[in-house]
């Protein structure tokens, strides 16, 4: 029997029980993945306000001395 004849091997499906489960970790490890981006994303916020805060200070109580 030459490579050409041989059938190939049945495809294996995965139960529907078994695929809700990795669907179920890819969601898990992905949401554990984006954690730093927002962790990242939300310092950057925090220090952007913290700026803004102090100007804002500054300019209210050179008005507030007047």
């Amino acid at each position: 029997m030459t490579e050409s004849t041989k059938t190939p091997a049945p495809r294996t499906t995965l139960s529907p029980r078994r695929r809700f489960a990795l669907w179920q970790g890819a969601a898990a490890l992905s949401t554990l993945a984006l954690v730093p981006l927002a962790t990242g994303a939300m310092a950057t916020v925090d220090s952007k306000t913290q700026e803004e805060i102090s100007r804002f200070m500054d300019v209210y109580l050179e008005v507030k001395s007047n």
